[in-house]
């Protein structure tokens, strides 16, 4: 079946796949969102939708640069304003190896919620928050964050890093679902990048 994936296209085939695959798209997509919540129509009930992204290359020889592509690339993807990377080590202790849209001293170290991801291994969001809690900021506003969502990366059963990502609209948690799949791919980049 060809189609674009920008139009609206599930009216004509709602409800009659068994699976999607769709490897290497998102970059190309002009609303992700929008391609992803009607793959969700195309499904029958128990279905599965198998989301493959290119991130990155491995041409980075060190994980803070790969890291730091990453997170501009997740940024549009979310359209999030603020993403934080940390790298899970011993006893779930959370370090953070790249930023954007924060600066280090914005940063707690291995606190909170960060570490009840690495243990649990289970994505936490966190909406209504109060206004002076995490400060968005451009060069013309300043604005409260609304939403955050806390999603694990996690390498052959163990949480090997952990997102956190601050949004001032809602995330999609189909978004997060592609995170969470490719996680296995973004974190053995990483490793090969600690090599």
């Amino acid at each position: 079946i060809k189609m674009d994936l920008n139009d609206d296209f599930n009216q004509k085939f709602s409800g009659i796949f068994d699976v999607i695959i769709a490897s290497e798209i998102l970059e190309h997509l002009e609303n992700p969102r929008h391609t992803f919540s009607q793959f969700q129509n195309l499904l029958k009930k128990n279905s599965h939708c198998l989301h493959t992204i290119k991130i990155f290359q491995l041409t980075h020889r060190h994980t803070d640069d790969l890291a730091k592509q990453l997170l501009t690339y997740l940024a549009d993807i979310f359209q999030a304003q603020s993403l934080i990377l940390y790298k899970i080590h011993s006893e779930n202790i959370p370090l953070s190896i790249a930023s954007y849209g924060s600066s280090n001293d914005e940063q707690i170290e291995g606190q909170g919620l960060v570490i009840q991801v690495a243990k649990d291994g289970e994505v936490k969001r966190i909406e209504n928050i109060p206004d002076d809690s995490l400060i968005i900021r451009t060069g013309l506003i300043k604005a409260t964050a609304n939403f955050i969502s806390i999603i694990p990366i996690i390498l052959n059963g163990q949480v090997h890093s952990v997102l956190e990502i601050a949004s001032l609209n809602p995330i999609d948690h189909d978004i997060e679902k592609l995170i969470e799949t490719t996680g296995e791919a973004i974190a053995m980049a990483l490793g090969k990048t600690d090599e």
